[in-house]
């Protein structure tokens, strides 16, 4: 099936391509405009030249499939499947199937010798095509959520500080696990990411948790430098961000390896969501 690279299509036609391949998704609610597709696209390394649109046997001129890939030069070797979609006309007739085909090939042609994806375990459909395609699952990556503590539940700390974003992006470029899922691998201060706090050694980047706006707050990086892990600073981080915030309830998206985040979330009392994530590899070499 051939492709043509996603610059054929403007902006405005790549997010009614997106909008409408997710209608019904399994996963939150995909409802783009062009500029919040355009920070999606840069926040999630995107490279819109290797990526693919796929057009209509019938008609040439209309979009049916695409697949984003995603690229970054502090991951040489490797790519991933940042998002791919089938518009409902043209599901359950082998398309998705056909197209990744095409894109796996256009992987290899490149030299990339690890291709990766994330899908939700819940979207069966997906996880089969994949693994036909040859993807093995990886890993679990799931998501964490808990009420608002109790009265008293947790204290502040005078040691809890603002830090900077670049902060927290060094200690996980320098020490963070190799086999991250993108994003949490890398960030950018956008809606989700707009506070990095650190106490001693562990550092955190939430959403902001004074908008008065939003009852919950959403972690998304949680680390501690390897000098000091095993002595229950990422536990003394979080309980005191519950302490100085406690009227917020807190949240952690699918996107954190099962084996990093069980045991901590169990001690401070998140509970994990029915619906997660499975990080999955396509070796090319």
């Amino acid at each position: 099936m051939e492709s043509k690279p996603a610059t054929v299509l403007s902006t405005e036609q790549l997010t009614t391509l997106a909008n409408e391949a997710f209608k019904g998704y399994i996963g939150n609610l995909v409802s783009f405009t062009p500029e919040a597709l355009t920070k999606w696209l840069n926040d999630s390394f995107i490279s819109l030249p290797l990526s693919h649109i796929f057009f209509s046997p019938e008609n040439p001129d209309e979009p049916i499939a695409f697949g984003l890939i995603a690229t970054h030069d502090g991951r040489p070797g490797k790519s991933r499947l940042g998002a791919m979609g089938v518009v409902p006309a043209f599901q359950g007739k082998g398309v998705g199937g056909r197209a990744l085909t095409t894109i796996i090939e256009a992987e290899r042609r490149r030299g990339v010798s690890l291709f990766e994806l994330e899908c939700i375990k819940q979207n069966t459909r997906g996880v089969q095509m994949y693994k036909r395609a040859g993807f093995e699952v990886h890993r679990e990556l799931v998501g964490w959520q808990r009420d608002a503590p109790a009265s008293g539940e947790f204290q502040d700390s005078s040691e809890l500080t603002l830090c900077s974003f670049e902060d927290v992006d060094k200690v996980v470029k320098t020490h963070g696990a190799d086999d991250l899922p993108w994003q949490a691998w890398g960030f950018t201060q956008d809606s989700k990411a707009q506070r990095a706090f650190r106490l001693g050694d562990a550092y955190c980047v939430i959403s902001n948790p004074e908008d008065d706006e939003k009852d919950t707050v959403r972690m998304q990086c949680l680390i501690v430098d390897p000098s000091s892990r095993g002595k229950g600073e990422a536990s003394q981080l979080i309980k005191a961000l519950m302490g100085r915030y406690p009227t917020k309830k807190w949240a952690a998206g699918a996107i954190f390896p099962k084996e990093y985040g069980a045991n901590i979330a169990s001690k401070l009392g998140f509970s994990q969501p029915d619906m997660y994530q499975y990080q999955m590899y396509l070796k090319l070499d």
